[in-house]
Formats: C-alpha cells, sequence, structure tokens
C-alpha cells in the first residue's frame, strides 16, 4: 500500500479527531486503542494547478480552461472505521456541470476527471454516469449541478461503494479492492466551477447514522438466520 508525505491538516489525537465527525464516526473511533487519521480537508499539496483551494481547506475552484483537474483529500480513509461517508455541495456548477466526486489512490493521475483512469471511481455531474477506471461512463443516477449535495459512502465491510443525492440514497455503484487506500476526490472542467466539502464538520445532508443502523440491524439478521438454519441442521 501506498502513504503520502504530502498530508496537511492531519487531526492527530482523538480529540482534535471527533470535532470534525458526526456521531456514527466517533463511536467507531472510541473503539480504537490509538488515534488514527481521517480526511478533514482538501490537500493543498496534493492538488491539480488548476485548482484553487480556499483558505477554509473545504472549498475549491477551477481556474484553469476545459483542462480536467482534480484533488485528493488530506488522509486516506481508513477501513477500521467500517463506513465512511463525505459530502459535496455544489456551490456552482459552472459552465457545464463538468464535476465528478468519488475516491481515488495515489496512483490517480491529477489532470484527469475521478473515474476517468486506473485507482479512481466517481460520479459525473453533467451527464449522471459512473465511472469507473476508464474513460466511458455507464448509467448510475440523474444529473447535478447548482445547488445539489452528493455523497459519497465507502462501506469497507462489503468493499461496495454508493453515492447520494440531496440526501437520497442512489444504490449501490461499484465495488473496490481490498487493502486499497481509498482518498476521498473531485474533479472538475467547468469554467468558475466551484464545490465545497462536508467531512463531517457539519451535519449531512444523507442521514449516514440510520443507513448505519439498518446495515447492523440487516447483518443481526442474517446472523440470526444463520443459527437458525445451524439449529435446524443439528
Amino acid at each position: 500500500m501506498q502513504t503520502s508525505s504530502k498530508n496537511v491538516g492531519t487531526a492527530s489525537g482523538k480529540g482534535e479527531l471527533e470535532q470534525f465527525l458526526p456521531d456514527y464516526l466517533k463511536d467507531s473511533l472510541r473503539k480504537l486503542d490509538n488515534p488514527i487519521p481521517i480526511p478533514t480537508c482538501w490537500n493543498v499539496n496534493d492538488c491539480s494547478p488548476d485548482l484553487k483551494i480556499d483558505d477554509n481547506l473545504l472549498s475549491v475552484r477551477y481556474n484553469g480552461t476545459r483542462i480536467a483537474a482534480a484533488v485528493r483529500a488530506n488522509n486516506w480513509i481508513p477501513e477500521e472505521i467500517g463506513v465512511y461517508y463525505f459530502e459535496v455541495d455544489i456551490l456552482d456548477g459552472g459552465d457545464g456541470d463538468l464535476i465528478s466526486v468519488g475516491v481515488a489512490t495515489l496512483d490517480f493521475a491529477l489532470a484527469r476527471h475521478v473515474g476517468w483512469d486506473f485507482g479512481s471511481r466517481g460520479y459525473h455531474g453533467d451527464d449522471g454516469l459512473k465511472f469507473l477506471e476508464q474513460g466511458f461512463g455507464s448509467r448510475y443516477g440523474p444529473t447535478y449541478t447548482t445547488g445539489d449535495t452528493i455523497g459519497c459512502c465507502i462501506n469497507f465491510d462489503s468493499t461496495a461503494i454508493c453515492f447520494t443525492k440531496n440526501g437520497i440514497n442512489l444504490g449501490y455503484a461499484c465495488s473496490f479492492y481490498d487493502d486499497t487506500e481509498l482518498y476521498p476526490a473531485i474533479g472538475m472542467r467547468s469554467r468558475n466551477a466551484r464545490v465545497e466539502a462536508n467531512f463531517g464538520n457539519r451535519p449531512f445532508k444523507f442521514d449516514i447514522k440510520l443507513y448505519i443502523e439498518t446495515l447492523s440491524q440487516q447483518d443481526l439478521n442474517n446472523l440470526n438466520s444463520q443459527q437458525d438454519f445451524n439449529f435446524f441442521l443439528e
């Protein structure tokens, strides 16, 4: 696995970590003996020169000329937390809503849209397609534009990724490989486009806590069904 020496804005202690996070992730962190780095902002040292990160390290604007540009977060998503979620507010879709939201590894080149190349998976605003490590997409969800909020949920237990739009789950999008260090990532190619990330420092549009509780109940039901089946066999 690769690690980055270019991380900035890394939270180092449990107390510092928790101030960025909703309740669902605080519970996961309390189960760990040692604090682990988590995504808290965009990485100014891991960003295309055609993007400008604002002083809050959460808002990003496109300054290029129709050349795809991407940025990764300051830390990868630790698999120990089980389920991770972040959202991106589309403050301005720019000229054409050429925006991508998803995840990427350090192998992914930042002069591309998220999902176009190896090591990245993304949901695109202009056509609603999902792009899975290749330059052509497949049908997934609705388009999105100025005023919309796009979320990305990574489930390490099932190695599955899904996206949300304005708090609505759009369903399963793709899977990913075990032991892959995934970073939240966004890409843009629209003049005047601007987005802002929410890594848990404020409430989400999507009820991620209820979603995780539903997953936990499904796991419990599956376990009980398996136990009943084993008892029947005995």
